[in-house]
């Protein structure tokens, strides 16, 4: 078998020295690369990654070989990739998004093309792309500067962190068919993905082939992704059918003010165009309420008496935050995400 990377065909033996040759004269990203590229092709039967640190401490977990094959059987098929199709990797090799376009592309001949994780390096790339996996602030980043970048990408997932609205309606009017993702390291990279333009785009996520769904007693996502075993997520969901689901939030972010739970995600939908800068409903203690709900939004201070009457135009009287407060900057994960 041959794999392609960055236009030249290597065999596992040829692919094995090259990597051991970078990896003594690489750095920073690039070790993250070639050692994985080495882990991949070892005796043993799984790789060491780590999560995101979305919730809680970055943690190291084994992943498994064979099921992250699957994975990427399912993706491929999925999206209808071909053999010798161009794929960009430009995200970080030492999370499972970066290592998974890795795989897919030496599991079905894809011609890997392998840039640094930066957006320099993103602007400054003009060659023309079959597959791309980003997420939401390179995409944003895009649409703003190097529109052209984007328009060469024939198919792109985006995930790592929520796709906004506002980003939704900015890819309404390029070519590329982007799909908005949902997955973590323990589903091994995205188990459902969503279009979210083109000619047929989707409300809700399709989970991919062979992916079983259902809820918990919180209303939580369950998954049956590998072996029959289960997963039990934090994320707050409706079941359309038994392949599509609506994400509402994460239980964990729940907020009990006064005896009633809130879902900060539900509010922040309802408030997201009254606030042009990036925001967060969150929560104090409270001697009456046990929690309180409050508004906490990035950026210079500014009078917000205004947003105050708009935002109980708009809410519900329990649901209108006690205050308002103001971050220079809220902290966010590598991927974009913002950590609550």
């Amino acid at each position: 078998m041959k794999y392609l990377l960055n236009n030249c065909e290597y065999t596992k033996e040829e692919l094995l020295v090259l990597c051991k040759d970078k990896q003594k004269s690489s750095s920073g990203w690039e070790v993250d690369l070639y050692s994985f590229i080495l882990q991949w092709f070892d005796d043993k039967d799984y790789v060491v990654g780590q999560t995101s640190g979305t919730t809680g401490t970055p943690k190291r977990m084994k992943l498994y070989k064979s099921r992250m094959k699957l994975s990427a059987k399912r993706t491929v098929e999925y999206l209808q990739l071909k053999p010798q199709d161009i794929a960009l990797l430009s995200l970080s090799a030492n999370y499972i998004a970066g290592k998974m376009m890795i795989v897919r592309a030496f599991e079905y001949g894809l011609n890997l093309i392998i840039i640094e994780p930066s957006m320099k390096a993103l602007s400054t790339f003009n060659g023309l792309i079959d597959f791309a996996a980003l997420v939401p602030y390179q995409v944003n980043d895009l649409l703003q500067n190097d529109l052209n970048v984007l328009s060469n990408i024939k198919t792109l997932i985006i995930g790592g962190a929520e796709v906004s609205e506002q980003l939704i309606a900015d890819l309404q009017a390029v070519s590329t068919i982007c799909y908005a993702t949902y997955g973590m390291t323990e589903t091994l990279s995205h188990i459902a993905l969503k279009q979210l333009n083109g000619k047929n785009p989707e409300k809700y996520y399709k989970v991919l082939e062979g992916i079983t769904i259902s809820q918990d007693n919180r209303g939580c996502l369950q998954v049956v992704a590998y072996d029959e075993e289960l997963l039990v997520t934090n994320d707050i969901v409706n079941i359309i059918s038994h392949d599509t689901f609506e994400w509402i939030g994460r239980y964990d972010n729940i907020i009990n003010s006064g005896g009633i739970k809130f879902i900060p995600e539900q509010i922040e939908v309802k408030i997201k165009h009254l606030i042009p800068q990036r925001f967060i409903i969150s929560s104090k203690s409270d001697e009456k309420l046990g929690n309180c709900i409050i508004l906490i939004i990035e950026g210079e201070e500014y009078d917000t008496g205004e947003l105050q009457n708009r935002l109980e135009e708009t809410l519900s009287k329990y649901e209108i935050p006690k205050e308002i407060t103001f971050k220079e900057h809220l902290k966010v994960t590598s991927s974009g995400k913002i950590i609550r």
